[in-house]
């Protein structure tokens, strides 16, 4: 049952039990001043006497009870708003948390990169080209091409929740670092190709000379270095904010309870 229809019932047992009470001797009509009202030459009713006495007391009363009943639906309504507005709020910070933690595996994928290119480093260090140029450049060229599949699925989230500056600011280092990387992956890629004459090395192109080939060799080791920074201080801030996200849906859950 309706609250607002209880309250109404309650009023009208009220109101039968009051109206009695009020007109007989020992209510309202038995005090002495209404007494004298009704016996004089002005004689009127007990329930005239006392609307004529408290008749602007009884409008002021009805007008706020009038102005009580229309803000009672009123106020229901503003809450019910107040509620879809929380869960609402509560349904995106969820989904901004879900696309945090969908980010945050993309870094997870990209920590084997260093380990991988260290390794085929260290074979290009220390073996022959004549014994590694069967394989090398196909696992330097299957590396490239996961370091580039996980950073284009790192920077899908980027534009899809900006978050604070901090955020923004070791998203677009993370950024930088993966595109120098991959430049770097390009040059190592092309300086053993010219260095050991692959199948595609055109006549008369210029060779590389072992200088060359070192600063290249040396700045892909810096670049990786640097990238796996990066990519761990994205993946610690993007969990900060991941958390934050949870917090925000746990205290929407909470408003949208209360109201």
């Amino acid at each position: 049952m309706d609250w607002r229809f209880s309250s109404f019932l309650i009023f009208l047992f009220a109101l039968l039990f009051a109206v009695p009470w009020a007109t007989s001797d020992t209510g309202l009509c038995g005090i002495a001043i209404a007494q004298k009202a009704m016996t004089g030459e002005d004689a009127t009713t007990c329930f005239e006497f006392w609307l004529n006495r408290y008749q602007t007391l009884v409008g002021t009363l009805i007008a706020l009870s009038a102005a009580l009943l229309a803000l009672l639906p009123a106020r229901g309504q503003l809450q019910e708003m107040r509620r879809q507005s929380a869960i609402s709020a509560r349904q995106s910070s969820i989904e901004v948390a879900k696309d945090l933690e969908a980010e945050i595996s993309t870094y997870k994928s990209l920590e084997w990169i260093k380990f991988r290119l260290m390794r085929l480093l260290k074979e290009y260090d220390e073996e022959s080209f004549e014994r590694i140029y069967q394989h090398w450049p196909d696992q330097i060229w299957e590396l490239h091409h996961d370091l580039k599949i996980g950073c284009e699925k790192a920077f899908f989230f980027f534009d899809r929740y900006p978050g604070t500056s901090d955020l923004f600011f070791v998203r677009q280092t993370f950024k930088a670092a993966a595109i120098d990387l991959d430049n770097c992956f390009w040059a190592l890629q092309d300086s053993f190709r010219r260095q050991t004459f692959g199948a595609d090395y055109e006549e008369g192109e210029e060779d590389i000379t072992t200088s060359e080939a070192e600063i290249i060799r040396r700045k892909v080791e810096g670049s990786i270095l640097l990238f796996e920074e990066c990519r761990q201080k994205a993946s610690k801030e993007v969990n900060l904010a991941k958390d934050e996200a949870w917090r925000s849906a746990r205290h929407f859950e909470g408003r949208a309870i209360r109201y």
